[in-house]
């Protein structure tokens, strides 16, 4: 990487728990990695990541995005020891690490309506819907999300892979100006987790 000024473009594109994929996808299972060893039919999950080929259709792209919140935290613990008697700080120790993307939905979809109303699954563009009805187990709320982000000269700079649970994050305010969704991703561990710069 190049130490630069940046500005970046984020695009987020999400596939749902427990769908299929269309293409190939990448599997962990038995200690080991199998690029492409997920068949075509195979439900995605935790052990199992969808392709970002082009043919995988099942990927639900957010649309426009006002902006990305990375936010990363660590609980540690520190180590005292005797030097020679009083006890002084001699480590810190990480136990337990968490990251969260935050962003705001600057179009309406399918998705964010199920999320917003807390439906079951939505399709199409004309539907019945039950608020508050994925309580019933009906519908998930893990994901695979796929972060692009490119900066001002729309080069591609990072993609990253991670596996979590998305939610709707604050109130959506229905007024004179466009609507704006706040959602948020916990990342949750996953073998399969990745990232590339460019």
């Amino acid at each position: 990487m190049t130490q630069n000024p940046v500005a970046l473009g984020n695009h987020v594109l999400l596939f749902r728990d427990a769908d299929t994929c269309t293409v190939a996808g990448d599997i962990y299972s038995g200690g080991s990695i199998t690029i492409g060893g997920a068949t075509i039919g195979t439900a995605v999950g935790r052990n199992v990541r969808p392709s970002t080929a082009v043919g995988e259709t099942k990927w639900v792209d957010i649309g426009a995005i006002e902006a990305l919140d990375i936010d990363r935290q660590s609980d540690e613990k520190e180590v005292f020891a005797p030097s020679p008697g009083q006890l002084r700080r001699y480590d810190k120790i990480p136990v337990k690490q968490s990251m969260d993307f935050s962003f705001e939905a600057r179009e309406m979809s399918n998705l964010v309506f199920e999320l917003v109303w807390g439906s079951q699954k939505v399709t199409g563009s004309a539907f019945n819907f039950a608020p508050l009805s994925n309580t019933t187990g009906n519908i998930t709320k893990k994901f695979w999300i796929q972060i692009q982000q490119y900066t001002h000269a729309d080069a591609l700079f990072m993609t990253a892979l991670l596996y979590g649970y998305l939610d709707f994050d604050g109130p959506v305010s229905c007024k004179d100006d466009v609507v704006s969704t706040k959602l948020k991703f916990c990342a949750l561990h996953s073998v399969l987790n990745s990232g590339t710069v460019q």
